[in-house]
């Protein structure tokens, strides 16, 4: 499913919505733009798209592509990853934060850290710092393991900046 374009004035989807399979791109707003009161669970399937949820969004056994082949996902309430996700990054221009060439995701609440990041090189990949995930709130990291990586690289996750997953 594809949402494109976007829900608001007095439209505001405030309930929740499970997706148990399949693929939710997000590429307009959907949610509740005032409040934040929707709330989005992923039991399987992948979550991807550059627009915005505004809610809560919860992932468990299913993944988070984040971007349009790369591109940035806004979420306005909290993100929690639990322990099955998979995080797909596409990831090509070191020291810019989203941009053209590096997936991104803003959330305005809370971010529990938690599931397997897979970096996906695009062709202007090289060494330096690459930013992940913007959170409003405060981090609980529960550990990101690392999966799929670009050939000659060790990467290190730094969560120590408050705000920023590096």
């Amino acid at each position: 499913v594809t949402l494109t374009g976007s829900n608001g004035n007095g439209t505001d989807f405030t309930g929740a919505v499970t997706v148990d399979a399949g693929k939710l791109v997000i590429n307009g707003a959907f949610g509740d733009v005032a409040n934040n009161a929707a709330s989005l669970t992923l039991n399987g399937g992948t979550l991807a798209g550059s627009g915005t949820f505004h809610g809560d969004v919860s992932i468990g056994n299913a993944a988070l592509n984040p971007g349009n082949s790369p591109g940035t996902l806004n979420i306005g309430g909290s993100l929690t990853l639990g322990a099955a996700t998979i995080l797909n990054f596409e990831l090509g221009e070191a020291g810019t934060v989203g941009g053209a060439n590096n997936d991104l995701v803003n959330i305005g609440g809370n971010l529990t850290l938690d599931g397997t990041l897979n970096v996906l090189a695009q062709p202007s990949f090289g060494e330096g710092y690459y930013r992940l995930f913007n959170y409003g709130g405060t981090l609980t990291d529960n550990g990101l393991a690392l999966g799929a990586l670009p050939a000659g690289y060790t990467p290190t996750l730094l969560t120590n900046i408050a705000g920023q997953v590096n």
